[in-house]
């Protein structure tokens, strides 16, 4: 198994002469983690891929609540919070969150 980090899908999804990565390992070799995901997404110019919160001039404080919004809709639970970015993120994603 490989954890494939940013740095290489950066390669992968790049417009010009991306990398095979197929070509690389077998696909289903790869693995991934949640902040790698966070980097790769952070770094698409395409608003449609990840950016709906900016989009909307809303600005998240931290990569790290972005994380844990996306684990708790992935797993379908409610963020128990105090913190003000999940109430931001949940109006651009399904996020269902509870203020103390």
């Amino acid at each position: 198994m490989y954890l494939v980090d940013t740095s290489v899908w950066i390669e992968t999804f790049r417009a010009r002469e991306p990398l095979r990565l197929e070509d690389v390992v077998d696909l289903d070799e790869v693995a991934t983690c949640l902040p790698v995901v966070q980097e790769v997404l952070q770094g698409f110019r395409d608003e449609r891929a990840y950016r709906g919160a900016r989009r909307s001039g809303l600005t998240i404080r931290s990569s790290i609540d972005c994380l844990i919004a996306a684990f708790a809709i992935r797993h379908h639970l409610t963020v128990l919070r105090r913190d003000r970015d999940y109430s931001i993120l949940a109006r651009v994603a399904p996020l269902l969150e509870k203020s103390l």
